[in-house]
């Protein structure tokens, strides 16, 4: 199995939010074109890098599952993502 193993994944990540719809209306409309699925939750390819972000339904949490080509490239997609919805609801 490790030989086929060619993607690196980062675990769930869960971000606490006040406003769910703000933040998905916000990445919906800036990266509009890198969305490849709106089911459960929005899910995005920049080609180096894919991930899902979906509402959690019992807690006002946000909950991220990344895929990159490597750890560093994966772990540089998701603090910049988290910055950006920070900073939304700020």
């Amino acid at each position: 199995f490790e030989k086929y193993k060619v993607y690196f994944k980062l675990p769930e990540y869960n971000l606490k939010i006040s406003d769910g719809d703000l933040v998905f209306k916000y990445l919906s409309k800036k990266y509009k074109t890198n969305i490849v699925s709106k089911v459960d939750g929005l899910s995005f390819d920049f080609g180096d890098c894919w991930y899902n972000v979906r509402r959690s339904n019992t807690e006002e949490l946000i909950r991220i599952n990344l895929e990159g080509i490597d750890e560093k490239t994966t772990k540089k997609y998701l603090n910049n993502l988290v910055e950006e919805i920070k900073s939304i609801e700020n």
